[in-house]
């Protein structure tokens, strides 16, 4: 959660846990901002929020960095 606080700066996270057909949990975690269309109130699962392709690359790269320094690793 340190990682995801460091890279995107929200101002809350939310922690969504189901188990519904089979014993494992699926865990989502989301980052919330005060400019949300709904703050303060669930996000509306139905509604897309397409991502460019290039953004979610970077935003994948800067998490392993903050991961890997935290780790002690250099890559």
């Amino acid at each position: 959660m340190r990682a995801l606080h460091a890279v995107h700066r929200p101002t809350q996270l939310n922690y969504l846990i189901f188990g519904n057909k089979v014993p494992h949990l699926h865990t989502y975690v989301l980052p919330r901002y005060l400019d949300d269309s709904s703050p303060g109130m669930p996000l509306d699962p139905f509604i897309e929020r397409p991502v460019d392709p290039a953004d979610f690359e970077d935003q994948i790269a800067r998490l392993r960095a903050v991961v890997g320094a935290r780790n002690g690793s250099t890559t």
